[in-house]
């Protein structure tokens, strides 16, 4: 039979799984309020007419999504384009941004 060979994990790669579940900083928090926690995330979609990068913020209490953006491009313009649109809608629901 064959066998996948994988690579060797990393330094770093080790050490994060040496920590388990202490690393997620975000699941130790006890947020009960919306918008206490908001996460972000870069997800590659390829379709027939190219590549996209889709960013998006979301809130961990409600999982609403507040910003977002889609781009040919993952860099920093694209998540500053989404991270307006969050800030946006945050001041638009009166949420304290302190």
């Amino acid at each position: 039979m064959r066998r996948i060979k994988y690579p060797k994990p990393s330094q770093l790669a080790r050490h994060i799984k040496d920590l388990g579940g202490k690393v997620n900083i975000a699941n130790r928090i006890n947020a009960t309020e919306p918008f206490q926690i908001i996460f972000t995330d870069f997800t590659r979609i390829e379709c027939e007419i190219g590549i996209f990068y889709l960013i998006c913020f979301h809130d961990k209490v409600s999982r609403r999504i507040i910003g977002w953006n889609i781009s040919v491009h993952a860099d920093s313009v694209s998540a500053l384009i989404a991270y307006k649109m969050a800030r946006r809608y945050l001041k638009r629901m009166k949420i304290n941004l302190s």
